[in-house]
């Protein structure tokens, strides 16, 4: 199981769907979450422009869907992920549960930080984790949704998480994509993947 994290701009997406592409099936992309149980939010439209526009929910609301989300976490270990690697296969997933402790505004969330990590904690690893970092004005400069101080914000989050559950792998997103990718395939085959070339 693989993720791919980072702020905005960082160009998650492109690595995670490229990442994906290489390699051997069978292969399942995830966003966010394995989606066992319905999603009350549709990603698209202003909701991916100005994600932090709408308040938080209150104290109540972000536990209940807290429990939520990562009920669903671990109903689609089982039922999908698990199965799919005990067969030979790879999960590539964008953000994961650890989006939601490093931005909890993106899901209107207002909880307290130790809970979302404890029960990161709890979540089954995953095998390596892409961590897209880079410079927050270069990062605006291409995805202006998110302002340079919350950017900023984001990517001293992401350095500060548990390295023994999270394990980062650092890619640095200024450079142009397929020298990050060219990178990031290196670094993935020296760790034993089997990752076939990475291009756009």
């Amino acid at each position: 199981m693989l993720a791919v994290v980072g702020p905005d701009g960082s160009g998650k997406t492109s690595v995670a769907d490229a990442v994906a592409r290489a390699l051997p099936a069978p292969v399942q992309r995830l966003h966010h979450r394995p989606q066992i149980l319905p999603a009350k939010t549709n990603y698209e439209g202003r909701v991916v422009t100005e994600p932090h526009a709408d308040p938080p929910y209150g104290r109540s609301a972000s536990l209940g869907k807290v429990l939520y989300l990562y009920c669903d976490w671990i109903v689609g270990w089982f039922l999908h992920i698990r199965p799919l690697r005990a067969k030979g296969g790879h999960v590539v997933i964008e953000r994961s549960w650890w989006d939601v402790v490093v931005d909890q505004r993106r899901y209107r969330l207002d909880s307290p930080p130790a809970l979302l990590r404890g029960l990161g904690r709890l979540l089954p690893r995953p095998d390596v984790t892409v961590v897209m970092t880079g410079t927050p004005s270069v990062l605006y400069a291409r995805k202006p949704e998110l302002p340079l101080p919350e950017l900023a914000r984001q990517i001293q989050a992401w350095s500060t998480l548990p390295a023994s559950h999270v394990r980062p792998l650092y890619v640095d997103s200024d450079a142009p994509l397929p020298e990050a990718l060219a990178t990031l395939e290196r670094q993935l085959r020296s760790r034993g993947w089997p990752i076939g070339p990475l291009r756009d």
